[in-house]
């Protein structure tokens, strides 16, 4: 029911009668926060528009917010909006030539009460928001982006564009203070006024992106830039044949955004997403609606799954941003499936362009034209999707151009934004573990778009999308200093943000039903358990973590561990016991493999106290609190390099704590003990621990090898593939035979970082040599890791200087 009147004027009734016509053509989508504290909400639209009115009536009856025509609470005022520009001429055309007369007279009214409380919210409304000047011309003046008539533009929008109607409540403001009751000038109208329009804006350009121009003449501007002419005259060659080259790898590289083609794609994710997934979480977008009007964003995802981008492409048009220019690798450049993507913000490049500097400078110089342009941009910095479920080291290339376009100077600051996704049920899973197993990486084709319409009778769970904290580019390349860091050599701008990235990343880590199943389960020797103690587990992992989001920006299912059961049971992914064993829940050979990439997901999250269980858990007698932070902070660098997360030393400390809280350890003085052996709390630490053990055995194998063959034995790659037979040699007789455990990659990031810490380096030949913290190590390690790992290192095979 309206909660307010509208007069019976011949005005009146046109007014609802135009209401009830555009409340049945369309249907507006809205974004924005509406839960205002104060009751006297105070409405500015940009523009003079009786259809902007009506849309954002009818909005505010959606969203139960005050309405437009209902009287403030001061004297002699029947309506709560104004318009900002006053529309002048035939065709209405917008001015800030005067002001509003309401706006003047709340600015009386509050200069003469300064008491009055006033929320003032500005409310953009779109009419179509084409990402660039199709070739159709009614869309491309149906749009937003073109200056035409107002009346002409909307007229044509109810027409064309009424399901891609946006209305936009920006942040709310308070009425200005400060001006006297004297004074004549309206100063208090001329700040405010100043404010909103610098609001309108930035928010034009957040959701609509800038105006960009035809792509021939783009491409001619990239090839004309210094950079690629001094690229070409450097090349070798007759210069119009290697001009026509970068013509050609401009082209071939540039997106071509087209309005018609996403709004099809928009319709027919839509459709997809609501076959395979029960929904799509969107969180952290408050931070991230703020930087936009301010910054030209840099989208930095992880890279889970090819439904990455499309997924956060889809959730940006939902929430009103524009959509980014997207790093794509060629591979994707095929038939009919590449024309699409290019259409959608594509752009593709080459895997390698090292040798081809004239490629090279085109890539660079597209990059920073989109970059000056104002557009945003996202790139996935590990290069690939990862096969383990732990993040790939960060790829330079495009970071190292990012920061070469913030050197040469931008009209607006950059900001990287990191983005996690959390997918409950991988599209891609099997296709991961094939890959693992040995297999080669099929070649993406047209044929695995209608092969893969057969998902449509799956049930995928759910999808987070989380946005994490903005990294300020300015503030990063000011504070940066390769001296303090203690890595050999001092890493660069470009490794050092890489790293940054990857961190703040899984720093918005979303813990979902699956990852806490997983995270339990396969501590089991046989990846079977009881479901109570199942339940109790998964309890206590949610405590731990909502412990460990104090200090990072974790978040986890709101799901009981009950419910969490039922739910994953529900997507086929835990498998409960005959009538006789009903009580037990587990996993058969091939899900526990797949279930190693839900784990390694968020292993992160919970690595703080799981290494802590790892140390505790088979000691006998109590080690004093100093003496186990020690010993944490000297393995701890190593477990963060390889699950990319960074950690205070005082998280260490405040992890015991809660350990304590949960009985899962017992403090006598200045000592620490686990629970006695028959206690449940020893079993919840031993599982605890468990999560994190085959981190900790990685570790071990790569160290005891080094220790038992001795110095200049060696090379990085022989160790590398010692250690990944040796892993996968223990993994068959006495683990899950999970590919992930023997993959080489860990192994190679655990090389780099005992030669960053110091702790080991090459001589001239390549071969490796080390200093005595490495047998300190592998001693401190014989009461954590199994005897039969232990066992397994002098019988390895080497290869080295005598193989």
């Amino acid at each position: 029911m309206r909660s307010h009147r509208i007069s019976a004027t011949p005005a009146g009734m046109i007014y609802r009668l135009s209401r009830s016509v555009l409340a049945r053509l369309v249907k507006p989508n809205l974004v924005g926060t509406t839960n205002f504290e104060d009751p006297d909400v105070l409405y500015v639209l940009p523009q003079r528009s009786l259809a902007d009115l009506l849309l954002l009536d009818l909005a505010c009856e959606k969203t139960s917010s005050p309405p437009p025509l209902l009287p403030l609470s001061m004297p002699n005022e029947a309506r709560r909006f104004f318009f900002l520009n006053r529309g002048a001429g035939f065709f209405r055309k917008n001015t800030m030539r005067n002001y509003s007369e309401r706006m003047l007279r709340i600015n009386r009214a509050h200069t003469q009460d300064p008491t009055l409380r006033l929320t003032v919210v500005p409310v953009s409304i779109y009419w179509g928001r084409a990402a660039n000047k199709d070739r159709s011309l009614v869309r491309s003046l149906v749009s937003d982006q073109w200056l035409i008539s107002a009346r002409l533009r909307r007229l044509l929008g109810l027409v064309f564009n009424r399901s891609d109607i946006l209305v936009r409540f920006g942040t709310s403001l308070s009425w200005p203070q400060g001006a006297s009751s004297h004074d004549q000038g309206n100063s208090n109208v001329r700040k405010l006024a100043r404010i909103l329009r610098v609001h309108f804006r930035n928010e034009r350009r957040a959701v609509l992106g800038p105006d960009l121009s035809n792509r021939r003449s783009l491409v001619e501007e990239i090839v004309a830039s210094p950079s690629v002419q001094n690229a070409i005259e450097s090349a070798d060659g007759d210069w119009k044949t290697l001009e026509s080259k970068a013509r050609r790898d401009a082209f071939a590289i540039g997106s071509n955004m087209s309005y018609p083609t996403i709004r099809v794609l928009e319709g027919l994710l839509s459709w997809f997403w609501h076959r395979i997934y029960d929904g799509v979480d969107i969180q952290g977008f408050e931070r991230l609606e703020q930087m936009a009007h301010t910054h030209t964003l840099v989208y930095a995802p992880c890279h889970r799954s090819h439904v990455d981008y499309l997924v956060l492409s889809h959730a940006l048009f939902g929430l009103g941003l524009m959509l980014p220019h997207i790093a794509a690798g060629d591979n994707l450049n095929i038939p009919v499936i590449g024309k699409l993507l290019r259409r959608g913000g594509a752009f593709f490049m080459r895997r390698s362009f090292r040798n081809d500097p004239i490629y090279r400078a085109v890539i660079r110089e597209y990059l920073n034209e989109v970059f000056s342009r104002g557009h945003s941009v996202e790139y996935f910095i590990e290069g690939g999707r990862s096969r383990t479920g732990r993040m790939l080291p960060p790829q330079l290339g495009m970071l190292g151009m990012t920061l070469a376009s913030h050197a040469l100077g931008l009209p607006r600051p950059v900001a990287i934004v990191p983005v996690y996704f959390s997918y409950e049920k991988l599209i891609e899973a099997n296709a991961y573990l094939s890959e693992l197993r040995g297999q080669s990486k099929r070649r993406e084709n047209v044929a695995d778009v209608f092969r893969n319409l057969r998902l449509i009778k799956q049930n995928f769970g759910r999808v987070t999308l989380r946005f994490g904290v903005p990294i300020d580019l300015a503030s990063f390349v000011d504070n940066f200093d390769p001296k303090q860091h203690h890595a050999l050599p001092p890493p660069t701008a470009a490794e050092s943000l890489g790293h940054e990235i990857l961190s703040a990343i899984n720093d918005s880590a979303h813990v979902n039903p699956v990852n806490l199943v997983a995270l339990t389960t396969l501590s089991m020797p046989r990846f079977t358990i009881d479901e109570g103690i199942l339940i109790r587990h998964m309890d206590y992992l949610k405590k731990l973590i909502t412990t460990n989001s104090e200090n990072h920006n974790f978040s986890a299912t709101n799901l009981s561990p009950t419910q969490i059961v039922q739910h994953v049971e529900q997507l086929g992914m835990l498998q409960r016991g005959e009538a006789e064993d009903g009580g037990l829940l587990g996993h058969d050979p091939a899900t526990a493999i797949l279930m190693t990439w839900y784990r390694n997901n968020v292993l992160h999250v919970v690595a703080q106290p799981a290494m802590l269980a790892c140390l505790l858990v088979n000691r006998r007698l109590p080690i004093k609190i100093d003496a186990l932070e020690r010993l944490a902070q000297t393995v701890l660098p190593y477990i963060e390099a390889e699950l990319s997360f960074r950690s205070e030393p005082y998280e260490t400390r405040r992890c015991l704590l809660e350990l304590e809280k949960l009985d899962l350890v017992h403090s006598t003085g200045d000592a620490v003990t686990p629970p006695r052996k028959n206690a449940e709390g020893r079993l919840h630490l031993q599982l605890l621990a468990n999560a994190l053990m085959p981190t900790l055995e990685r570790f071990y194998i790569a160290i005891a090898l080094l220790n038992e063959a001795g110095n200049s034995v060696y090379t990085r790659r022989s160790l590398v593939e010692t250690a990944s037979r040796t892993a996968r040699h223990y993994s068959v007789l006495y683990g899950t035979n999970a590919p992930e455990f023997f993959d080489p990659a860990p192994f190679r990031g655990l090389v780099r970082t005992l030669e960053k810490r110091g702790v080991v380096g090459s001589d001239k030949e390549g071969y490796l040599y080390f200093d005595a913290s490495i047998t300190e190590l592998v001693r401190a390690s014989h009461h954590i890791i199994k005897p039969e790992l232990q066992h397994s290192i002098p019988s390895s095979p080497l290869t080295g200087r005598d193989a």
